[in-house]
């Protein structure tokens, strides 16, 4: 027990001790006082009598002894329960101390436990990248960390109990006090700064700096307190700015680089018409006099003659099919490029048909999924159908029951269109040259052609944004599959469009007949790879 709580227990006992040693006081008075006068009384009552003065003062004497017997217990009694008193006071007193020692423990450990989040709260204040400012309904600063410091130019002990606005651009001012008013009064308690524009702060030096802000609140024994916390953006916006600077000078290379291109395409095109048109002439003139010799004079060339002049022949009816096929190289891709809605099945049925028509002697099978849809050029997609089907039809001439087989699966996200067939097939390690102009893994007298077709399949398809690839082996047939944007593909369940009308023409007239030019393969390679 404390020396304090000892003190609070005696002075609280010392009152009633008094009045019961004052009582028993009084009561012992009074009982010797009524022995004394009993024993007088008792002895004059005896000498009256004519009794012995002995017996009455005897009488007188027991009877005082009687009370004062009396007095005595009643005054241990009283003594007694002042005790037992007395002890019940102290172990209460006792109780209430052990209880007081308990809650200060509680107390002790409440108060190491709030200054040991006070101090780790400030440590993370303190070392935050971005500056956190604290301001009271007032908007007056009662925070400042390090990371403001640094970014503001002042110390915290000159910011704290200063008003806000002092780390504000004046023209700001108003309307970011206002803001803060009203974002007190709303149910948020929490909202990005700067949805209505660019929020900048104002450094010690006088410079202003844009700023990304965000700000909080919370009620404190009745008053709004507001947490504010800012990053530096100055590097990042001219980041920004110098990415849009770039994008510019990109743009701006690219454009003048476009325009170098169109140009120089354009001479090479002019170039190509101006050499296809000279070669054409002297073509034309020994392919024609190489004729007239062999009308005319066909009887009077000997045999040896003869084969020269027949190869004389040959080899100008070759050169005109290669600047045929340079021609239409070039054409391939020139011109807008469109976005038609294709129906690919309908598209493969009409040519397919168009070449049973044509070659009514063999005996080819195919089988066309239907519903195969995308959408891109559609004369340019006439193209690569004729060429990649011609092929198909051109290199199974040798097998008797020929099958050719259109259909399209997924990979991954992106539809691929397959066009297979079970021909003669190809060599995989030639594979290289399947798509480089003039380049045939045939020779001419086993499958004529000259080696154009699967070129322009591919530059086509690549300006799409798509990619063709193969497969094959030597007597298994070939499989060639392309792909085409996700974003131009798989329009399921059109209805009427361009490739209906292509598909139902029959052989294509005019210049889309320039363009297709191979429409029984000339690429110099199988199209397909197993019914």
């Amino acid at each position: 027990m404390s020396s304090a709580q000892e003190i609070g227990t005696t002075a609280a006992l010392q009152p009633i001790e008094r009045k019961v040693r004052a009582a028993l006081a009084a009561g012992f008075a009074a009982l010797t006082v009524l022995g004394a006068v009993s024993y007088l009384g008792i002895g004059a009552l005896a000498h009256q009598r004519g009794e012995s003065a002995a017996l009455g003062i005897a009488a007188g004497g027991v009877l005082a002894l009687i009370l004062l017997s009396c007095a005595l217990v009643v005054i241990g009694r009283s003594l007694a329960q002042i005790r037992r008193a007395g002890s019940g006071l102290r172990q209460e007193q006792a109780r209430m101390e052990e209880s007081e020692r308990q809650r200060g423990g509680q107390l002790t450990r409440i108060n190491e436990s709030l200054l040991e989040s006070e101090q780790r709260m400030a440590s993370v204040i303190g070392s935050a990248m971005d500056a956190v400012i604290a301001i009271d309904d007032q908007q007056q600063v009662t925070l400042f960390n390090g990371a403001a410091e640094a970014m503001f130019g002042y110390r915290s002990v000159e910011v704290v109990g200063q008003p806000l606005e002092r780390l504000i651009p004046q023209r700001y001012r108003s309307a970011h006090s206002e803001h803060i008013d009203g974002f007190g009064r709303g149910r948020s308690t929490r909202r990005r700064m700067g949805l209505l524009g660019r929020v900048y702060g104002l450094r010690r030096d006088g410079t202003e700096f844009p700023v990304e802000a965000a700000i909080s609140q919370a009620d404190a024994a009745g008053h709004k307190v507001y947490t504010v916390i800012l990053r530096d953006i100055t590097e990042r916006i001219r980041a920004e700015e110098e990415i849009l600077r770039l994008n510019a000078e990109l743009e701006r290379r690219v454009a003048e680089r476009t325009a170098e291109l169109q140009a120089a395409n354009q001479e090479l095109e002019s170039f190509g018409y101006t050499v296809a048109h000279d070669l054409r002439a002297p073509l034309r003139a020994m392919e024609g006099f190489s004729q007239a010799l062999m009308e005319d004079y066909g009887e009077r060339v000997d045999g040896e003659a003869r084969v020269y002049l027949n190869q004389i022949i040959r080899g100008s009816e070759h050169l005109g099919e290669l600047i045929d096929g340079l021609l239409t190289l070039s054409r391939s891709i020139r011109g807008e490029l469109r976005r038609d809605r294709i129906n690919l099945s309908l598209l493969a049925e009409g040519i397919l048909t168009e070449f049973a028509r044509r070659d009514p002697a063999r005996t080819v099978s195919w089988h066309v999924e239907s519903g195969l849809n995308a959408r891109a050029d559609a004369r340019m997609m006439e193209i690569v159908m004729r060429n990649l089907l011609g092929n198909a039809w051109k290199y199974t001439v040798r097998t008797p029951a020929a099958a050719i087989r259109v259909y399209a699966s997924n990979d991954g996200a992106q539809r691929v269109f397959h066009v297979a067939d079970d021909g003669v097939g190809f060599d995989m390690a030639h594979s290289d040259k399947l798509f480089q102009p003039f380049q045939r893994l045939h020779r001419q007298d086993e499958f004529p052609g000259i080696g154009i077709g699967l070129a322009t399949v591919q530059r086509i398809l690549n300006r799409h944004g798509g990619q063709i690839d193969a497969t094959s082996a030597p007597g298994q047939g070939a499989e060639f599959s392309f792909r085409l944007p996700r974003s131009l593909d798989d329009f399921a369940g059109m209805s009427h469009d361009t490739t209906n009308d292509i598909a139902g023409r029959g052989q294509p007239t005019g210049r889309i007949a320039d363009l297709a030019g191979i429409a029984e393969g000339e690429s110099g390679q199988s199209s397909g790879g197993g019914a």
